[in-house]
């Protein structure tokens, strides 16, 4: 066994043993890895509260520099993928729907180009990012669901965010079904969100994944609805990311009290 793979061997162990992760980065570092500065911003953020101002920058970092990373790699040593463990862990009443490999490169791939069609090669080159956390989740479950909730497969998110871009395009008018408000208020640079389950036949959870949005990262609610036409009013604030999301809000059964009403206006420093 290798010194790197006995580190993260050691990480799997015990993954809350702060100091192997510390000397593992330093590692990682003398030998100019760039898995060591990932470790290293990691631990600054998961040390920051929410309402400190470098908080939701470094979230930003973090899954830039994830998106490049190994995930294999990334579900052992990772504290962030620590936490999704932890997190889903009260959920007993979930099957969960583990991945046979943490390898979502393939999947990955074919949702850049499904987004790039829509916004454009560049658009998603320079803002087209998965959250570090939502990464880390579908790396390690692959989907879940129960009852009344699900969270959907990686190809579950192809297919559900194919019909989105194909259904709600921004260069296309606006739905008949539309209101004039609703109209009004579409976005002339919309977001890149992408639906990643939902709640019986027609509510839907969205995370943002776009770099270029304050509100990179956010999870929202919908009815029926595409967060393209983020701002109105059906659409509602769910995490502040996808850890905020899973943490606490993993009910057996659905209730309109289980998450706090936050104006939309708020949503990147709630």
């Amino acid at each position: 066994m290798s010194e790197d793979d006995a580190f993260v061997a050691r990480l799997r162990a015990n993954p809350d043993d702060e100091t192997a992760r510390l000397v593992y980065s330093d590692f990682l570092d003398d030998r100019d890895d760039p898995r060591g500065a990932y470790l290293r911003s990691e631990a600054a953020w998961v040390a920051l509260q929410p309402a400190h101002e470098q908080y939701r920058p470094l979230y930003r970092e973090l899954s830039r520099r994830a998106a490049a990373l190994d995930l294999t790699w990334l579900v052992g040593a990772s504290r962030v993928a620590h936490l999704v463990r932890r997190e889903c862990a009260p959920g007993p009443s979930y099957t969960y729907t583990i991945a046979p490999e943490p390898d979502l490169r393939p999947e990955r791939g074919v949702l850049r180009k499904l987004y790039a069609e829509v916004f454009g090669a560049d658009a998603v080159e320079a803002r087209f990012c998965l959250p570090v956390d939502f990464l880390a989740f579908m790396a390690l479950y692959g989907g879940a669901n129960n009852s009344t909730t699900r969270y959907y497969s990686t190809q579950g998110l192809i297919i559900a965010n194919h019909t989105n871009l194909n259904g709600y395009r921004p260069t296309q008018p606006a739905p008949e079904r539309w209101s004039d408000e609703e109209v009004a208020e579409r976005p002339t640079n919309p977001e890149m969100w992408i639906e990643f389950g939902g709640v019986g036949d027609n509510v839907f959870h969205f995370v943002c994944a776009d770099l270029g949005s304050p509100l990179f990262g956010v999870t929202a609610e919908g009815e029926d609805y595409h967060p393209w036409m983020a701002g109105i009013e059906p659409l509602i604030y769910r995490g502040r990311n996808t850890l905020h999301f899973l943490g606490g809000y993993l009910p057996t059964e659905r209730s309109d009290l289980a998450w706090p009403r936050v104006p939309h206006s708020e949503w990147a420093t709630h």
